[in-house]
């Protein structure tokens, strides 16, 4: 009776914690259709009322009979779509992660960031940063498109925000273990984040600077990668003295089945 009653306690204390981890996963669910509302009453919305603004400006200067000026206007309006297209878009690209991600394999890190640096060896260039990889990165079990996409985004990020004005802008990836989780830090020498702003650059169309190219869905969909393999993201900065993106990856053994990811 004593070992019967071991092993129920045990299956309670189970399918506690995956009742747990499923309120979890709802509420953050919930979360993330909130910030999707709101995205598309507000952010959606921004560029059409601009595009119908633009329009009636056009049908006024064509009355008018201000053909030349109406069509220099019709640039702003192809502006304002492309943009709310491409909004579309990433927010698609946003939903389906975790969806439908379910070629889950060994990576090894130091194989894909050196294909990495390859593709962005063009842009690296153009914006002068150096982008260091350390050696013995670890090899992860995730899907490789998402891990590849995560890493993609850092690395834009960094061509597009990292100024120096006193020494060479670079980005530093290595890797650290500990307990069960590879660390991998992705660390540069430019601006820095202040602490009030290190949480609300994972929402959704944040954006720190506006200036550079670009939708602010960059390190919501990184936030996203992270969680759907078990994972976390997050930074440490301080203002002025470069940034940190630490990325949280659990270490996984061989035998290890899809069922383990939060997918």
């Amino acid at each position: 009776k004593n070992t019967q009653t071991e092993k129920l306690l045990t299956r309670s204390i189970q399918l506690t914690q995956a009742l747990q981890k499923n309120r979890l996963a709802l509420e953050r669910s919930n979360d993330e259709l909130e910030q999707f509302v709101y995205t598309v009453s507000h952010d959606l919305k921004a560029p059409m009322v601009t595009s119908m603004g633009f329009i009636g400006i056009i049908r006024k200067l064509a009355d008018q009979g201000k053909y030349d000026q109406a069509i220099q206007k019709l640039d702003k309006v192809t502006s304002s779509i492309e943009r709310m297209g491409q909004l579309t878009s990433d927010l698609l690209e946003l939903s389906r992660i975790g969806r439908i991600d379910v070629d889950m394999k060994k990576i090894d890190l130091n194989i894909l960031l050196k294909q990495l640096a390859q593709s962005q060896q063009e842009q690296l260039q153009s914006a002068g940063l150096q982008f260091i990889v350390q050696s013995r990165l670890p090899v992860i079990v995730g899907n490789e498109s998402r891990v590849l996409q995560l890493f993609e985004n850092i690395v834009s990020n960094a061509i597009k925000y990292v100024r120096n004005p006193e020494q060479a802008p670079f980005l530093e990836i290595g890797s650290i273990i500990e307990q069960d989780h590879h660390l991998i830090y992705c660390k540069d020498n430019g601006p820095g984040i202040e602490l009030a702003f290190q949480q609300k650059v994972f929402a959704l169309f944040y954006r720190l600077d506006t200036q550079p190219e670009g939708t602010g869905i960059g390190l919501a969909i990184a936030k996203k990668v992270m969680r759907s393999h078990g994972g976390d993201i997050w930074i440490e900065s301080t203002g002025g003295k470069g940034t940190t993106f630490w990325l949280k990856f659990p270490i996984v053994n061989e035998q290890a089945k899809e069922a383990e990811y939060d997918l």
